[in-house]
Parts: C-alpha cells; sequence; structure tokens
C-alpha cells in the first residue's frame, strides 16, 4: 500500500493498493502545488515500466499545468487516474499530442504498400526474436522495398525533394543497377 497524508486534514488523502506479486513500488511524487498525488512503478517482464498514479484535486482549487507536467515527467507510460471530475477536460487537452500524417505524399500502390507492411512486420520479428532467419528475411525486404520504391518512383517521376536531397554524383559516375529478386512474402492478415 502507498499514501498520501493530507497536510491540515485529519481524514482524506489517496491511497493505492496493489499485490507485492505484480513487481510493483511507490515512488517519491514531485511537490505538487494544487494536486494530491500517490503514485507506484509497476514493472512488467519484457515491457517498459508503467506508472500509476492516483490524484485527487479539491474542488476549490484550479488544475495547473505545471502539476500535470511534473506527474507525466515521472516516466514513459504514466496513467493518472482519481477525481478530476470538474477538470477532465483540461486533463485531455494537456495529454493529448497531435499526430502528424504521413510526411511523405507520394501514393504508393497496394501492392507497394502491402510490401512495406510486411517489411516493418519483418523488422518487428527480427528484433524481437533476433535469428539469422528472419534478420536474413527482414533484410532480403528492405531490399526489395527500396528497389520496388525506386522503380515506381522512375514510372512517376521523382519528387522536386528527392532531387534536392540527394548530393549529385560525380562526373561519369554510373548509378548502380539493382537486380530482380523473386523475394515471396505472405501478406499480412487484416
Amino acid at each position: 500500500m502507498s499514501n498520501y497524508e493530507r497536510t491540515g486534514h485529519t481524514v482524506g488523502g489517496t491511497a493505492l493498493y496493489y499485490r507485492r506479486s505484480l513487481h510493483c513500488g511507490p515512488i517519491n511524487i514531485p511537490p505538487l502545488t494544487n494536486m494530491e498525488a500517490t503514485g507506484c512503478r509497476l514493472a512488467m517482464t519484457g515491457h517498459s515500466t508503467l506508472v500509476i498514479v492516483s490524484v485527487y484535486l479539491p474542488f476549490p482549487k484550479r488544475l495547473l499545468r505545471r502539476d500535470l507536467r511534473a506527474l507525466f515527467a515521472l516516466g514513459d507510460a504514466v496513467i493518472l487516474f482519481g477525481a478530476l471530475t470538474n477538470h477532465v477536460r483540461t486533463v485531455v487537452e494537456e495529454s493529448e499530442r497531435e499526430v502528424p500524417a504521413s510526411s511523405d505524399r507520394r501514393k504508393f500502390p497496394p501492392d507497394i504498400l502491402e510490401l512495406i507492411r510486411a517489411k516493418n512486420a519483418a523488422l518487428r520479428r527480427a528484433s524481437a526474436y533476433p535469428t539469422p532467419e528472419y534478420r536474413s528475411r527482414a533484410r532480403a525486404l528492405q531490399r526489395e522495398v527500396k528497389a520496388r520504391v525506386r522503380e515506381f518512383e522512375m514510372r512517376v517521376g521523382a519528387t522536386s525533394w528527392r532531387k534536392s536531397n540527394h548530393p549529385t554524383k560525380r562526373f561519369g559516375q554510373l548509378p548502380k543497377r539493382s537486380k530482380p529478386r523473386d523475394i515471396p512474402y505472405t501478406p499480412l492478415k487484416t
């Protein structure tokens, strides 16, 4: 059990109850201005550490961004729960992050997109289970994607940013030709 004793009050506060078998331990919460909080760090095998924080914001007090920032700075994965009923909108707006759309404006055909998905899945698999077979498959798919994207760009015409970001070749230097490869890939199930 981990708890936060309210200063100046005889009852109340925040508390967290957990089983010791969860590999959970209390953490020190930084000083907060208007909020009361109790937290613990939950360690799970094969995953990053999760920070769980029970929070309480008394009614007349305002929710301060610096309190939220201090709590979110406790780790990469932080879950806040508790009595924030009057301030839910502020919490949601503060914790929202804008995810940019794809920065690459080119529209690839479905076969190339499927090949990219297969490559990404193979890279994740090779990262999770680094066997020679998985690494070889991932490298082969990376080469295949690179060749297919180049082929697509040659057909459609390279975009201006593609041309400007690559250094110019020296006079007399010939571009390398990629050998066509027949690499079977299994499409992802959707």
